[in-house]
């Protein structure tokens, strides 16, 4: 009977620990959603962004560095920072561009773009790309990246270099190269290299980023110096471009070095 009776308090008091713990995790506050439009523009993904005075400024979206062309640098003027539905992002470390050089395609930027608004602003902060209800979505990171209501795969792990650069591997026609998940280019763009291994002769190709396949992607060979960088001249590299995004949900959390994608 004594036995009993202390067994039976040992399990109240576990249900009554997993209870407070329950009631403890309801009470932590949520964190706060920072939401924008996000629209298709030229192949490339924009958002809009107010400076402190209170002007509106279009950047296209990426995930690597951080880049104002001549028309964003004049309109922000000495102080380098935007909010993005109330998210406060800094632009200190943006470099400067001409309009030509903005984009790693070498087209121009044009007046109303202000640059590109890359990760090296937005680490702070887990993302959600959801293009395909043109939002883009902000929080404060968490213990773990979730995104409640939205479908997303298992987190694939990447490497997270000068913390916000973003590298990973990615499949192009069924070969395997390395990747920088940038966004920005209207294209998926390759190296000669990554051109010739994987037989891409035209203006499309088939790829494969985590868990996700995407298929007939808008493709450039690309002799950009940048690209070089990356992977050197014997080994190719792929700049991940915005057609990934068009029809695919894709969340990044540069804390966590994770990224989830829609499943596919």
């Amino acid at each position: 009977m004594t036995r009993r009776r202390a067994l039976w308090g040992v399990a109240a008091m576990t249900m009554a620990v997993f209870t407070m713990a329950e009631r403890a995790e309801a009470q932590v506050p949520q964190p706060t959603v920072h939401e924008v439009p996000l629209r298709v523009e030229d192949g490339r993904l924009v958002v809009r962004a107010r400076a402190t005075d209170g002007t509106e400024l279009d950047f296209v979206l990426g995930l690597g560095s951080t880049r104002l062309s001549a028309a964003g640098a004049r309109a922000l003027g000495p102080d380098r920072s935007v909010t993005l539905g109330g998210a406060e992002l800094s632009l200190a470390g943006a470099t400067e561009d001409g309009d030509d050089t903005v984009f790693y395609d070498g087209s121009p930027a044009g007046s109303r773009i202000a640059g590109v608004l890359g990760g090296q602003s937005l680490s702070d902060y887990d993302v959600l790309i959801d293009a395909p209800t043109e939002r883009l979505l902000l929080k404060q990171v968490g213990r773990t990246m979730r995104w409640e209501g939205v479908e997303l795969t298992s987190a694939v792990q990447l490497q997270v270099l000068h913390d916000y650069l973003i590298r990973t591997q990615v499949e192009v026609n069924g070969e395997l190269f390395f990747a920088h998940l940038e966004l920005s280019p209207a294209t998926m763009l390759i190296s000669g290299v990554v051109a010739e291994r994987s037989g891409v002769n035209g203006r499309k190709a088939d790829f494969r980023m985590g868990y996700a396949s995407f298929p007939e992607r808008a493709t450039s060979v690309s002799t950009h110096p940048y690209l070089a960088g990356w992977g050197g001249d014997d080994v190719g590299v792929v700049f991940i471009g915005a057609p990934v995004a068009y029809d695919c949900v894709i969340a990044i959390s540069w804390a966590h070095a994770q990224m989830r994608t829609c499943p596919r």
